[in-house]
């Protein structure tokens, strides 16, 4: 992390320690073929002893009694589905020690609460219980201290992914997890730090790589999702039909519904959802088109049938208001008529009298 707390100035320092242990256990591999065994246990005392000599890196030896889970660490107890794996791995630590020590805290009660290397700390106990003595005076562990509640589980995220957990489900749920981790921190500090930046540098993926799984967490719909996960779709191919619409994704689904449990979608598969989908785009933009000069027709009839209707009104007020005056003109006749029959019938009375 490129940070200026200690924390992470700190954790940047253990990741670079990870790596160089990483290359050496590369280098004791070339030993082995060249010197023997003798030579490979003789390298792995000389990192410990190293790694004891630098105390910025906090490295403690803690008897395996004081270590417990920690409770921001959900990853499960290794499985029966990665047996190779975890026996290749209790192997090596059998033969040299840990290499890349736990990475834990103090917690209230005197106990060590793992981030980070938990199941590594099953195998050693099981090493222990067969008659293993080589952990008797303590495991290495990096003692963290001062860290928040984010912090402790955006490290096991990251410490755990590493380790065994690289399935593709696996990988997607951990980038997902510490994008969130990451949001919230973000929000805590009241900062706006790249996000898929810092996820790149603490879990050593290419920023590329993290784009393509954000991408796919967010994008591909939950069924291709499924494919994903039983690796039936690469991370590139995921990322590709992630940005394809929903339906060229679910050209992309019945393809591989109608297909057998090993089918693996290719990149040309993927060409012809994203011609399709352009085509069905291109049809659903034409019909739209359509629609809009047809409903643009019927506002254009609808404004002249309302401006039709507003000469009718008035020629209807202006036909009632001649006929109402006609009918005061007639009124006004009719009452001087009877005006000049009274009148004349006056007269004639008066004559003869």
């Amino acid at each position: 992390m490129t940070s200026s707390h200690p924390l992470h100035e700190k954790i940047f320092k253990m990741k670079r320690k990870d790596k160089q242990m990483g290359r050496f256990d590369k280098y004791k591999t070339n030993v082995a073929k060249k010197q023997g065994q003798e030579d490979i246990q003789a390298g792995v005392a000389k990192e410990i002893e190293l790694m004891k000599n630098q105390d910025q890196y906090n490295l403690q030896f803690i008897k395996i009694t004081k270590l417990i889970k920690s409770p921001f660490n959900k990853f499960d107890e290794y499985k029966e589905s990665k047996a190779g794996k975890w026996k290749e791995i209790k192997d090596s630590i059998k033969e040299y020690g840990i290499l890349n020590p736990l990475k834990v805290i103090l917690n209230d009660q005197g106990l060590y609460e793992v981030l980070g290397g938990w199941n590594r700390t099953q195998m050693i106990k099981e090493l222990i219980d067969e008659g293993n003595t080589k952990f008797l005076d303590g495991v290495p562990c990096y003692v963290l201290t001062n860290i928040s509640e984010i912090d402790q589980q955006i490290i096991s995220e990251i410490d755990n992914t590493g380790e065994g957990h690289t399935e593709p489900q696996e990988v997607r749920g951990s980038i997902a997890r510490l994008a969130i981790l990451y949001q919230q921190k973000n929000e805590q500090n009241g900062t706006n730090k790249s996000i898929v930046k810092q996820i790149s540098q603490d879990t050593g993926l290419g920023e590329r790589q993290v784009q393509r799984y954000n991408s796919i967490n967010k994008k591909m719909i939950p069924e291709l999702q499924s494919y994903f996960d039983n690796k039936q779709i690469t991370v590139e191919n995921g990322s590709k039909i992630a940005d394809l619409d929903e339906e060229g994704q679910k050209f992309i689904l019945n393809l591989l519904e109608q297909s057998d449990s090993n089918k693996k979608i290719s990149a040309d598969e993927i060409k012809i959802a994203k011609e399709q989908s352009k085509n069905l785009q291109e049809k659903y933009e034409k019909e739209l088109q359509a629609k809009e000069e047809l409903a643009k027709k019927l506002e254009e009839q609808t404004s002249v049938l309302s401006v039709l209707e507003d000469e009718k009104k008035k020629l209807q007020e202006q036909n009632k208001q001649a006929l109402e005056e006609k009918d005061r003109e007639i009124k006004n006749v009719l009452l001087k008529i009877e005006e000049r029959e009274v009148e004349l019938k006056s007269k004639l009375e008066q004559e003869r009298e």
